[in-house]
């Protein structure tokens, strides 16, 4: 079938999507909300195996701040690290040279994507009035994206192993793009779902991945909403109505045979005031129990509490936290993966899903598209340097270690991988060089590379003493063996 080329229709949707309208799926930049102190990276000392708990500091900072590994206080096992991913550079649209960006998958060791498919064009006007039959001629019917972008590029990942979960932007809500659609599923301002067609935003999501599966595309993992509590594209007036839209959506995939399909929520775009919602969803026991995780985005918070209560609720039900969309870009008014503010950023945001939330997965948004790590072209940028760290050296399997700074703007995370070799992630938030000194590790060094704004993949080593520097605003990666 004919690819879809950055011209007509395409590129008026482009054109009006870069202009700041919105779109069917997510914005391409993200103002930071300021706040009167910058909150510092943290790492913690645990008062038992359950907390982390920061110790103040009483003497001064010494000239070389010792991190300090404690092998025998775990936390989560990490599931590797992944991202979020827009499907269509893959069809080479809006310019973009899938031959030239692939590389990705071979230089990024991603083991899981979440898919930012336009679903809006999946079911652009009722397949029919019965939610329990699909009517297969529905769907597709105007532009067939999802086949051109989604099943080709959910192949070729799948070959790679690499596990897929759909990302649930808009449902039916291409009425600005399209003269001869309906908003046929949500209305009103904000947009939102009467919850008389729930099973119809069942059996959307239930078509998709039926449709994906049937191409030899298994999908694992889906959602109600992304960012259900604001108008990303759908909102819903309260966590009540999303729980109650979960339960017929669980309804729907049983309908059809998708019992193995599990969910994560509520998916909230902040880290903010999560409690209540995770609280409606996970109180319900058929939520609860076909639930895979409680699920947050990273944006607009630097504040350690808000990731502190969601772990803690995702205790109270069992639950791994996921954080299915991370990033920050500090004090820049936009996202812009080409300068290394933004992307020395969004690894603070990583740290903080991790060390704080103790979330075992972390989806980076985006890998390629808007917002790419990558350019149209393949260029590397600063972004995709930041992501490497992470991606690289946190495989599935590692166990995330208890670990100290004695400078509070040095964050450290270290794991204990599956090859029984360790990896530790130093995130240097001074904005001068720093020394430091890494103990309690029964193992030798034998890889260190840095990225800064000076060098983005720059070989590091140690000094006859044992100490490193760390690049102002840098991210260094160490491997030990034993």
């Amino acid at each position: 079938m004919k690819r879809l080329r950055s011209v007509g229709w395409f590129s008026i949707i482009v054109l009006i999507t870069l202009a700041g309208c919105t779109t069917p799926q997510k914005e391409p930049t993200r103002t930071a909300i300021p706040t009167d102190t910058p909150i510092p990276l943290l790492t913690h000392t645990p008062t038992s195996a359950k907390s982390r708990t920061p110790i103040p500091s009483l003497t001064p900072t010494p000239a070389v701040a010792e991190i300090r590994v404690d092998p025998a206080v775990t936390y989560q096992t990490m599931d590797g690290f992944g991202a979020d991913c827009w499907t269509f550079p893959y069809a080479n649209d809006l310019e973009w040279n899938w031959e030239a960006v692939k590389y990705v998958f071979d230089e990024l060791d991603i083991a899981y994507i979440r898919l930012a498919p336009w679903l809006g064009w999946w079911e652009t006007a009722n397949d029919n009035e019965d939610p329990f039959t699909i009517n297969w001629d529905g769907f597709g019917t105007i532009h067939d994206i999802i086949n051109q972008h989604d099943v080709p590029f959910g192949q070729y990942l799948t070959q790679r192993n690499i596990e897929l979960s759909v990302g649930v932007w808009d449902i039916g809500g291409v009425i600005d793009y399209c003269d001869t659609c309906s908003d046929w599923l949500a209305s009103g301002q904000p947009r939102q779902i009467p919850p008389d067609l729930y099973p119809e935003l069942g059996e959307s999501i239930a078509a998709y991945i039926l449709h994906m599966r049937n191409k030899g595309v298994p999908i694992a993992l889906a959602e109600v909403q992304n960012e259900p509590d604001i108008e990303a594209s759908i909102q819903y007036a309260s966590p009540e109505a999303l729980r109650d839209a979960g339960r017929v959506v669980v309804q729907m995939l049983d309908h059809y045979g998708l019992q193995d399909v599990q969910l994560h929520a509520p998916n909230l775009h902040s880290p903010s005031s999560n409690v209540r919602w995770i609280d409606a969803w996970f109180a319900d026991e058929t939520l609860r129990q076909r639930t895979a995780a409680v699920s947050y985005h990273t944006w607009w918070s630097e504040y350690r509490n808000d990731y502190e209560e969601i772990w803690q609720a995702a205790q109270k039900y069992g639950k791994p936290v996921w954080a299915t969309e991370a990033g920050y870009s500090g004090s820049a008014t936009s996202i812009d993966p080409k300068k290394w503010e933004t992307a020395f950023g969004f690894g603070e945001s990583y740290f903080r899903a991790i060390a704080w939330s103790h979330a075992s997965r972390v989806y980076h948004w985006a890998l390629l598209g808007f917002d790419g790590a990558v350019g149209k072209n393949g260029e590397r940028y600063p972004m995709f340097y930041a992501l490497k760290h992470f991606a690289n050296y946190i495989p599935a399997g590692s166990v995330l270690l208890e670990s100290q700074s004695e400078d509070t703007r040095v964050g450290s995370l270290a794991f204990h991988r599956p090859d029984e070799t360790y990896s530790i992630i130093l995130l240097n938030s001074n904005s001068s060089p720093r020394t430091v000194t890494v103990n309690g590790l029964e193992a030798e060094v034998i890889q260190i590379i840095t990225s800064s704004e000076k060098a983005y993949d720059a070989a590091g080593e140690l000094t006859a003493d044992g100490t490193i520097t760390l690049p102002p605003l840098s991210i260094t990666s160490m491997v030990y063996k034993p």
